[in-house]
């Protein structure tokens, strides 16, 4: 997978925002997040045999733990 573009997403619940997996002998590559906001990030982001991954005005915020 390669010159994907997410632009001027809004998300108000993403678990993750990441999981990218390639291979060796295929990488994903040139990835763009443009004018982007994600809430609730509850997951840290995996990303292998990747190549370019490209963040602009691209915002990630963690999920607001609740009072016990």
């Amino acid at each position: 997978m390669r010159n994907v573009a997410l632009e001027q997403v809004t998300s108000t619940s993403s678990p993750r925002v990441l999981w990218i997996a390639g291979f060796p002998a295929a990488k994903v590559d040139d990835i763009r997040f443009t004018d982007c906001t994600f809430r609730g990030g509850e997951s840290a982001e995996t990303v292998s045999f990747a190549g370019g991954l490209f963040f602009r005005d691209a915002t990630i915020e963690p999920a607001k733990k609740r009072r016990a």
